[in-house]
């Protein structure tokens, strides 16, 4: 009884042992099972705030179109209110004038004021001005992108002008099955010429059976009449499969044929988008050659006059612009509609490549027939050159398949990199106007690039519109002052400050301490006038 005891004692504790072993492994799993939800739920989380980020970004995009032709309509609004103002200003200006006549200390301050109202005009022509130059440098990247396709495509056509060349060989291939085609007909005529000797043979016979009757070689010519009829019946059979190989190669001519109509079309075709492409290389050169002349307008005015007709003829060029813009989207729509329209002809072409590969099984039959060694030959070379086609005909349609998917990329790429560009562009235009008005606020010095490496300076409280300051940046990175009549005004300034110290900011703080006290003499003496009257 004890050993008994002993060894129920010692299974209750090594059963516990496993209860307690599968207790932890439960734990253990329960742990992993724990962590593997978790991991799950972040992964979850993860997606589902992606998912959230591409939503808005989508959203984003819509609301960065639809602002884009808010501000369209805006600056169409603001060119109408110019417009409208000039018209209001020339009416005031003509009412105005007589009783400026009558007293002249009033003019003195409508002269200021108009001084005022020409600055504003002369800031918003050089905004105008840098928004075409930016323009222009967007339009010269298209052009380049432009030229890349254009050059793609051109290495693509001379792609396909080889392989029209590869046909043209096979064509000639074709001439070769037209010549034994030929050879075929004539050796059906002579068996038919040799039916008819036959036929002859067997009237003879006919006449000879009544002429010797009575003669004994009688069964000797029936033997020679059955064995003529024998070769008769082969030479039939021999005409029947002659035909029929005719025929084979009749459709098979045909076949050859549609082919090379088909490949003509795309030759058409390629012509045709040369022509589209290089008609739009054209159109891009001459909105090129337009904007350079609006630059070189431009540059060749040194000091822009705040005159109503400049404007006007401003405000034309950049109407003229945007119609030259609208006519050159509107064929690349086409062509993209066009291109699209185009997708139902391919699949055709596929569905007739296929129709030829199912057409070798009408060969394979011939190749039983070991009686007419000659016709199986030209079989064999049939359904070699057959297959060559074929398989030409199959790797074109395979690369271009190929190249439409290339091409569906790279318009997607496009697409992308132009849309990152524009959006960085826009933030640059944002930028660096801020900080255009940042200096011209703080420094009273407006800074324009004219030409390369050389910049104008127009102070806030410079007298007239002349007034400007010429600097050009040496190859060494030193700065030069450039004559002009303004600067020969201020020779004092130059002497005392560039040739003596060689400092420019002295210069320029000096002058505006100049100019600001001339400004605030001027105010004083005009209130002091006022005060009197």
């Amino acid at each position: 009884m004890a050993v008994e005891e002993s060894a129920s004692f010692w299974d209750l504790i090594e059963k516990k042992s496993e209860i307690i072993s599968l207790k932890s492994e439960i734990q253990r799993l329960e742990s992993v099972i724990q962590n593997e939800r978790q991991s799950f739920i972040k992964k979850e989380v993860d997606l589902r705030k992606e998912i959230d980020n591409l939503q808005q970004e989508v959203k984003n995009e819509k609301e960065r179109g639809i602002q884009f032709k808010r501000e369209i309509n805006a600056k169409n609004e603001k060119i109408d209110a110019c417009n409208e103002q000039l018209a209001s200003m020339r009416d005031e200006f003509g009412k105005e004038k007589e009783f400026y006549e009558k007293r002249l200390i009033e003019t003195e301050k409508l002269n200021q004021t108009l001084k005022s109202a020409n600055n504003d005009l002369n800031l918003k022509i050089e905004s105008l001005k840098r928004q075409h130059i930016n323009e222009l440098m967007e339009r010269d990247n298209l052009i380049v992108c432009l030229r890349t396709d254009f050059e793609n495509f051109q290495k693509e056509k001379e792609i396909y002008l080889k392989r029209i060349e590869t046909l043209h060989s096979d064509l000639k291939n074709s001439n070769e099955l037209e010549s034994k085609f030929h050879r075929l007909v004539e050796e059906n005529k002579t068996l038919k010429d040799q039916l008819k000797e036959y036929s002859e043979a067997k009237k003879l016979t006919d006449i000879f059976q009544e002429e010797l009757k009575d003669l004994p070689h009688i069964e000797k010519l029936k033997n020679r009449e059955e064995a003529l009829n024998v070769e008769l019946l082969f030479h039939k059979s021999k005409l029947e499969e002659s035909s029929k190989q005719i025929s084979e190669v009749l459709e098979k001519y045909a076949s050859l044929e549609k082919e090379v109509e088909t490949l003509n079309t795309k030759i058409l075709d390629l012509d045709q988008q040369n022509k589209k492409l290089s008609k739009k290389c054209l159109l891009f050169c001459k909105e090129r050659d337009a904007y350079k002349k609006i630059i070189d307008g431009y540059e060749n005015e040194i000091t822009i006059a705040g005159t109503d007709a400049a404007l006007r003829e401003r405000i034309a060029d950049l109407e003229s612009t945007l119609q030259e813009y609208r006519s050159l989207i509107q064929p690349l729509e086409s062509g993209m509609t066009k291109e699209i329209s185009d997708e139902p002809k391919r699949k055709k072409l596929k569905e007739d490549n296929e129709n030829v590969e199912n057409s070798d099984s009408l060969e394979s039959q011939a190749k039983n027939k070991e009686e007419h060694l000659e016709v199986i030959e030209e079989n064999k070379r049939l359904k070699l050159l057959l297959k060559q086609l074929e398989s030409k005909v199959n790797s074109k349609g395979e690369e271009k398949v190929k190249s439409e998917e290339e091409v569906k990329e790279l318009k997607q790429q496009l697409n992308i990199a132009e849309k990152k560009r524009v959006h960085i562009m826009e933030a640059f235009k944002k930028t660096s106007k801020e900080f255009r008005e940042v200096v011209y606020i703080l420094t009273g010095y407006r800074i324009d690039a004219l030409k390369q490496k050389i910049y104008r300076l127009s102070h806030v409280y410079a007298e007239s519109q002349n007034d400007v300051l010429l600097f050009e940046l040496e190859n060494n990175g030193n700065m030069k002052l450039q004559n002009n009549e303004y600067s020969e005004k201020l020779a004092p300034l130059i002497n005392n400050y560039i040739n003596k110290y060689d400092s420019f900011p002295a210069f320029l703080s000096a002058l505006t301490m100049d100019l600001f006290q001339k400004q605030t003499h001027i105010q004083n003496n005009s209130t002091f006038n006022e005060t009197l009257n």
